[in-house]
């Protein structure tokens, strides 16, 4: 085993380059980094998925109080119980629905960009 003298890294005898760039035989660095620099954040890339991502979470609130709102209005009305349950099941579904699809959007950028960042 020997040591890398630039970042200290323990690699085998039979390696030739360090991956920090540092080449055991000419004792000198051939490359500065092997990976690709990206923005730190990327909030650049994919601006309509995420602009519909919001747009799916906007919604999955506007439909929550709609919901919470149609079963005060049944309560209030005193209407057949089957409509509150309705409300209830209906709206709960919905909004967990459209939250879901909002996240489902946001974890397939994060993928793109850990794919990306490791290439």
């Amino acid at each position: 085993m020997k040591t890398c003298p630039k970042c200290g890294r323990k690699q085998e005898d039979s390696v030739i380059t360090c991956d920090c760039g540092y080449d055991f035989t000419t004792e000198d660095i051939i490359k500065e980094s092997s990976t690709i620099s990206l923005p730190t954040s990327s909030s650049s890339k994919y601006p309509a998925l995420k602009t519909i991502s919001g747009i799916y979470k906007f919604l999955a609130w506007i439909v929550g109080f709609g919901s919470c709102a149609s079963i005060v209005a049944f309560i209030t009305l005193s209407t057949d119980i089957i409509y509150i349950v309705y409300s209830v099941i209906g709206g709960f579904f919905l909004v967990i629905s459209l939250f879901a699809i909002s996240e489902i959007i946001k974890l397939f950028i994060n993928i793109e960009y850990n794919t990306r960042n490791k290439e």
